[in-house]
């Protein structure tokens, strides 16, 4: 009875490849949009990470300017992996 149920609702193996594509590449763009934003806000990010409560973590762990840089690469990096298909469940992880 049940598999009678369950057979139409099963998608092909070719829609489930092409469901996992989008739903890839639109999670990628959140990265990649996310990322390469703030590069035109240095000052803004830089700001806002001075006034939070992670103030005196960030600064112990080094300059923020240059980890504020080195996290905007690596969400594009990550994002664009992601869209590829490079090492998934690596590249959704940021």
């Amino acid at each position: 009875m049940l598999r009678s149920i369950d057979a139409p609702l099963t998608p092909s193996e070719r829609w489930s490849r092409i469901a996992e594509l989008i739903f890839r590449v639109f999670t990628s763009l959140i990265f990649i949009i996310g990322g390469l934003g703030h590069f035109g806000r240095h000052q803004m990010m830089l700001d806002r990470m001075a006034g939070s409560p992670w103030c005196d973590t960030v600064n112990a762990i080094g300059d923020p300017s240059l980890l504020s840089w080195l996290s905007r690469a690596a969400f594009v990096a990550f994002g664009i992996a992601l869209a590829l298909g490079f090492m998934t469940r690596l590249s959704a992880m940021p």
